[in-house]
């Protein structure tokens, strides 16, 4: 029988090497790192309800990554300067026309509720710090990075009581929040009005430091994700404080994270992400899971797949269903290799993430989509299933295909 909890995955070989485009400082005493196999533990996660409580401060400097309480400060005034101040929730609704953007039409952001805000600066310029990679990878923070821990990010409870900052991660290019409105929001502001007043004032902080008077650090508008479901929380906090190591890899393994669009596979054009020598490879199975399959037909598919990856093969699928995910995730915590075909594209800051992100890392994943589009946001259809679960059954029966 498969086990109902997937096994731990097993040691990856650590990399042989450095890379040479590591920061300049104390670069020949780097001892060598595996990222693949680092990552880091963070068992102090508070209980997800809405008592007040102390965090304590992780780190600061250097720093990456902070369980965050403030005391008061001052913060700018958000009805000055902020075009958005008093505008309703329902403003920040998708407009689809900016990425970040990640409203939900159903949720009224004055009430309580704990949030994940991510927040990524103008052209993506690595203004907040830098990737070390010695002992374990962390953010060097800049000037600017620290001081927005330091000083702006307490503000934010001074003029919101309400709000309090859990978690924060501070990366080159973006910043992560995790936030929790711990009772309604004074009439007429929501959680917009925090992020803007935010802003502001990080804004303020980086035209004194730059002593360029029209800095602008942030992206327009922000990504928001309402944590309500359980062990949600727990899940961020890790993947926030998996960041650095993540960063690592794709530093150190550019080809496997890169993004290939209008590639031709068995006459299509396609959009691939991942390791496309995976195609090369000659021996392949076809996963698919149907609803009629008995419980001993899928017992006796499984451990042909699993065999197959056992021996060198590779599983392709669209691995929609549960139990076709079952499959792949058992192979990819088992160190095989896999073909995914996606229902959606690769769009230009897309990666993976959980375990299809170390086996991107590892080399041991592609993924392939046979369409256009590079962002769907509705249910995946039959007919969509049926082709993708085509395309995979035609990439498996072909021995090679050199692309």
């Amino acid at each position: 029988m498969i086990p109902s909890n997937l096994p731990n995955k097993k040691e990856a070989p650590a990399p042989n090497k450095i890379p040479s485009y590591l920061p300049n400082e104390d670069e020949t005493d780097l001892p060598a790192f595996d990222p693949i196999n680092f990552l880091i533990e963070d068992n102090n996660i508070p209980a997800f309800d809405n008592a007040a409580y102390d965090i304590e401060d992780a780190c600061l400097y250097p720093g990456y990554l902070t369980d965050t309480h403030y005391p008061n400060a001052d913060y700018p005034d958000l009805d000055a300067g902020s075009s958005i101040a008093n505008e309703p929730p329902e403003s920040y609704h998708h407009s689809g026309s900016n990425r970040l953007t990640k409203r939900a039409p159903f949720h009224d952001y004055r009430m309580p509720g704990i949030y994940l805000i991510t927040l990524v600066t103008l052209n993506r310029e690595k203004l907040f710090g830098k990737l070390i990679i010695k002992d374990k990878p962390y953010i060097y923070q800049s000037e600017l990075g620290r001081r927005i821990f330091s000083e702006e990010l307490p503000k934010i409870s001074t003029v919101f009581p309400n709000v309090a900052i859990w978690k924060t991660c501070i990366m080159p290019d973006h910043i992560h929040l995790i936030m929790e409105v711990r009772s309604k929001m004074p009439d007429k502001k929501h959680i917009g009005n925090v992020i803007a007043g935010f802003k502001i004032g990080c804004n303020r902080l980086w035209r004194i430091i730059s002593n360029n008077p029209d800095a602008i650090i942030f992206e327009s508008n922000y990504n928001d994700r309402i944590i309500n479901r359980h062990g949600q929380l727990s899940t961020w906090k890790r993947y926030l404080a998996d960041n650095p190591r993540r960063l690592a890899l794709k530093r150190m393994y550019p080809e496997l994270f890169k993004k290939r669009y209008n590639k031709e596979i068995l006459g299509r054009k396609c959009q691939i992400f991942g390791n496309m020598f995976l195609l090369n490879i000659p021996e392949k199975e076809f996963v698919v899971v149907h609803r009629k399959d008995s419980e001993e037909t899928y017992q006796e598919n499984f451990k042909r797949w699993m065999n197959c990856g056992e021996h060198g093969g590779i599983l392709v699928g669209a691995f929609i269903s549960p139990r076709e995910k079952a499959v792949r995730n058992e192979a990819i915590l088992s160190n095989y290799s896999v073909i995914e075909l996606c229902d959606t594209g690769f769009g230009k800051y897309y990666k993976p993430s959980g375990i299809v992100f170390d086996a991107c890392a590892e080399g041991r994943l592609l993924q392939i989509c046979p369409f256009d589009n590079q962002y769907a946001y509705s249910k995946i259809s039959r007919k969509i299933c049926l082709q993708l679960n085509a395309f995979a059954k035609e990439i498996a029966d072909v021995a090679t295909l050199i692309i």
